[in-house]
């Protein structure tokens, strides 16, 4: 298990301040390098209490956390290991389910097998550097999108779709020279994600056949 029990039943029951475009986008300027209240609220034409409010939401699941301070101005910075976690903990939701009495939950062995993959990616070197990178795609974006069209790029977890789909298409083409054990493990990880994805893809896939095929189109 990557998070613990507490902050996974909180983030169960709470609205995910990553899936909110707005908290997103302070997000984002914090990876553009922005640390302070007044710095994320001139970047993004917003009022201080306002970023304020987005950056408690944060802290509250722990992917920020302030650092310090300079004179009466508090710094901000983003807790990347903690942030590792809640983005996989999202990306890697179990996608099959049973009936258990009057409800639907997640498939004893697709938890067991998103766990697994969890658990080789989590406090990775090379994963860690990699979504680094990827999510500052997003952050370059924002910082375009808000100053020339006063619009914001998706919210930070919608950035999964992007990376499952990337994943899927790409790991094939993977050919590493003379990997280090991180970069085998971190390997290993996106091999064990890109069939899992695979897999969950493979689900829905008849039932399109046959919509397309009573359109006509197939």
């Amino acid at each position: 298990m990557v998070l613990d029990m507490a902050k996974k039943r909180r983030l169960e029951k709470e609205p995910n301040p990553l899936a909110n475009v707005g908290t997103s986008a302070v997000f984002y300027m914090m990876h553009n390098g922005f640390k302070t209240t007044k710095d994320i609220s001139r970047e993004l034409g917003i009022k201080p209490p306002d970023v304020i409010q987005q950056l408690r939401r944060l802290e509250a699941i722990g992917v920020v956390k302030k650092s310090g301070k300079r004179g009466r101005t508090q710094n901000y910075e983003i807790a990347w290991d903690e942030f590792q976690k809640v983005y996989l903990e999202h990306a890697l939701k179990p996608r099959k389910f049973k009936k258990k009495r009057d409800k639907y939950v997640p498939n004893p062995k697709e938890v067991a097998r998103t766990d697994s993959i969890k658990n080789k990616l989590v406090k990775n070197a090379c994963f860690a550097d990699f979504l680094e990178e990827f999510i500052g795609i997003y952050s370059a974006e924002c910082h375009v999108l808000l100053s020339d069209h006063d619009y914001s790029p998706p919210a930070i977890l919608d950035t999964v779709w992007d990376l499952d789909l990337a994943i899927v298409l790409l790991c094939p083409r993977l050919k590493p020279k003379k990997p280090d054990s991180e970069m085998r493990k971190f390997l290993d990880g996106l091999r064990a994600w890109c069939e899992w994805s695979s897999d969950a893809l493979r689900y829905p896939f008849g039932e399109i056949k046959e919509i397309l095929e009573g359109m006509g189109l197939i």
